[in-house]
């Protein structure tokens, strides 16, 4: 009797053992298949681990956690950047920073002075020439003011002062502006006469040079004419 209860507490005991095992024991984990995730609306997404397969429809808006200071980009194929279609561009102009602009037709901007002088000889009564400083390749004298001295032998008198313009859409034509002067006396041995005009004459460098012209009454003795113009240029059309 005292062997039988002996052979039942062992055998407690073994069961009790193999219990305690079973349960501290667990079972092996099992791998999961990732599983496919469909949006069909327009979610925010954000995705801070591994990535996940995703089937999309729709529009996304995608969010950067943790965006690096610098992101690495290469260029691949050729890149096109223009403008489409006519859109309008307003341009910042404040007073403290305007934005820098030329005024071509400013006549303080390409204004220009010149003067030249044509002399008379004995035999002739008339006079001309185009003295004055070469004009720029392709630009439009506006002379705004003529101004004349002309200086012959006593008992002389001028019978005219003109300056000849050329204009570029009529190749070959010229007009003879008159400039009015009068006797502003004499030394005894030469008489002087002057005047000034405002005008408003146009000349193309491409047809010809501004030419200037006198007459007098007499043809003995020397003598000759200044002429003095000003205004400004603007490009030829």
């Amino acid at each position: 009797m005292k062997k039988l209860k002996n052979y039942l507490a062992v055998g407690v005991g073994l069961a009790a053992l193999v219990a305690l095992v079973v349960l501290t024991d667990p079972p092996a984990a099992q791998s999961v298949a990732p599983l496919p995730v469909s949006v069909t609306n327009t979610p925010n997404v954000h995705v801070n681990n591994s990535a996940i397969p995703v089937s999309q429809s729709g529009s996304w808006h995608v969010g950067v956690n943790n965006f690096p200071a610098s992101l690495p980009v290469t260029q691949s194929g050729t890149w096109n950047v223009g403008l489409t279609g006519s859109p309008t561009v307003t341009v910042g102009n404040p007073s403290n920073n305007p934005v820098l602009i030329k005024d071509i037709l400013n006549p303080a901007i390409n204004a220009f002075q010149s003067k030249a002088t044509v002399l008379i000889f004995g035999g002739n009564t008339s006079a001309s020439g185009s003295p004055l400083d070469t004009q720029a390749s392709g630009t439009r004298w506006v002379i705004e003011t003529v101004a004349v001295n002309c200086s012959i032998p006593a008992g002389q008198k001028i019978l005219y002062t003109s300056v000849t313009t050329w204009q570029s859409e009529i190749s070959s034509i010229h007009y003879d502006y008159h400039i009015p002067v009068s006797f502003q006396g004499g030394d005894g041995a030469s008489d002087y006469f002057s005047g000034n005009a405002a005008t408003r004459l146009y000349s193309d460098v491409s047809q010809g040079a501004v030419g200037l012209n006198f007459a007098r009454s007499d043809s003995t003795g020397s003598g000759g004419c200044t002429f003095g113009v000003s205004g400004y240029t603007v490009p030829a059309p």
